[in-house]
């Protein structure tokens, strides 16, 4: 028997599994980079991190939080990343 986080878990699989339009994409990213940048301003990562905040950085598939070094490092590359793949999307988009 499946439970409804199983089930949650298989649909957004299939979101995923289904090609984004490079419109769509660009808004995910610009959502994402929000995100991040909201996270990474309003984080201490020497200090304890507040339950709402932790569950922010649980969505985005961090799970290492205890450690500051390798959850900062995490945090960029991730910001890096979609940077990048905006920036790449953006001069195609044009």
């Amino acid at each position: 028997m499946k439970t409804s986080l199983e089930s949650e878990d298989l649909s957004n699989l299939n979101q995923v599994q289904q090609p984004l339009t490079k419109d769509a994409r660009i808004k995910q990213l610009q959502e994402l980079i929000e995100t991040l940048n909201q996270i990474c301003s309003n984080l201490d990562p020497y200090q304890p991190i507040a339950p709402a905040m932790k569950q922010s950085i649980e969505k985005l598939n961090i799970v290492v939080t205890d450690d500051p070094f390798t959850l900062t490092n995490q945090l960029v590359v991730l910001l890096e990343d979609a940077v990048e793949e905006l920036h790449s999307l953006d001069s195609r988009h044009e």
